[in-house]
């Protein structure tokens, strides 16, 4: 499956896609974590929406619930 690590069978997120997800678990909107982090908004979307295609969620809310539950956040 692409994507996915074949040892452990999970998706494989970058350190930058955990974190945007980590703070969109938080509560923090898209435009928050663009400052905090010093990025474009559109940067901070095209990192949620890789992670979720990755995860294969259809929001970004189902992405950090998933990535949680596989112990990725």
């Amino acid at each position: 499956m692409r994507g996915m690590d074949s040892q452990v069978n999970q998706p494989i997120l970058t350190r930058r896609e955990r974190e945007i997800l980590f703070l969109v678990k938080e509560g923090l909107a898209t435009k928050q974590i663009a400052s905090k982090l010093n990025l474009a908004e559109a940067t901070v979307e095209t990192y949620i929406k890789r992670a979720r295609l990755k995860l294969g969620a259809p929001n970004r809310l189902t992405a950090v619930i998933t990535a949680v539950e596989n112990g990725l956040l």
